[in-house]
């Protein structure tokens, strides 16, 4: 094995702990807010509208939380590497900032829509 692969897992290796750990907390999250998606957002961010907008078109059960000024709130976000919104948090899958593909993909992946009841809707 050469110096490099063997220092990409490691790595890798290396990374996993946190990953899990941030997966156990997105998990909790969906839990504690008791909805498919959670969406960590400011009251004058236009993009968390958008990702808003775009979870009520596909009919997709979320929660919109909003963390201006709460210490707590904040400090929640950033447990997701989250530094400005929207952080998203999709059945334990965390997603920074709305691309409506991404969360389009994303929501495919873990079972909330079915592509071909929504051929097209991703696209707006």
């Amino acid at each position: 094995m050469n110096k490099f692969i063997a220092a990409a897992l490691l790595a890798v290796a290396a990374t996993a702990p946190a990953q899990a750990t941030v997966f156990k907390k997105a998990i909790e999250a969906n839990e504690k807010y008791d909805t498919d998606i959670v969406i960590y957002s400011t009251a004058a961010c236009d993009y968390c509208e958008r990702a808003d907008t775009f979870l009520d078109d596909f009919g997709v059960d979320h929660k919109r939380i909003l963390i201006d000024g709460n210490p707590e709130l904040i400090a929640e976000l950033e447990l997701f590497g989250g530094t400005s919104t929207p952080v998203l948090i999709v059945k334990g899958k965390v997603l920074q900032g709305f691309i409506n593909n991404e969360l389009y993909h994303t929501m495919v992946a873990v079972g909330l829509v079915d592509p071909k009841d929504h051929e097209g809707k991703a696209k707006k």
